[in-house]
């Protein structure tokens, strides 16, 4: 049986905790990264903390990405998937529309988080080809799951309020 030793408590972000140990137990671990991710739960409160605080060198924010994540929040289909929040310079680069959805849902995210990022690497981030409706399909095994996604959109586009929005998209 291990037992955590002082140490080991504050380089860990506990839902649990204060908040003001969630931030001096976060910055511990922006100021002395880990070799490997860390999964910490991010309360509303530190949410808004990082990103009132550690936010400065990020992108626009998704607002509709952000109300999608936040809703799957409230409804319980959020979970830990792997993805990271990370952070560079002891800057948030990676995990602000999360973040954000977070502190719009009041749900508290269990996450991995990734410290000490290069900044000569955050060019290279989230630069992939996002995952669509045909590859989630492929995934499940679907037969011909580039069209079936194909007709699954037109379906909904048909039976929509405004079947001639050829924007709808299926999410």
């Amino acid at each position: 049986v291990h037992v955590a030793s002082s140490e080991d408590l504050k380089r860990r972000v506990s839902a649990d905790d204060p908040l003001e140990a969630q931030i001096a137990n976060l910055q511990a671990l922006i100021n002395n990264p880990p070799q490997n991710s860390r999964v910490i739960d991010v309360t509303p409160e530190l949410a808004q903390w990082i990103l009132d605080n550690l936010n400065a060198i990020n992108r626009p924010l998704k607002i509709g990405k952000i109300r999608d994540f936040a809703a799957d929040m409230i409804d319980g289909k959020w979970g830990m998937t792997g993805d990271t929040i990370k952070f560079a310079r002891g800057q948030l680069v990676d995990g602000q529309n999360r973040l954000t959805a977070v502190t719009k849902s009041g749900v508290t995210l269990r996450t991995h988080a990734v410290f000490g990022v290069s900044p000569v690497l955050l060019a290279h981030m989230d630069i992939g080809k996002n995952r669509n409706n045909a590859d989630t399909l492929a995934i499940m095994l679907v037969p011909n799951a580039s069209r079936v996604a194909q007709a699954t959109r037109w379906i909904k586009i048909l039976t929509s309020n405004d079947p001639k929005n050829r924007s709808i998209v299926i999410k």
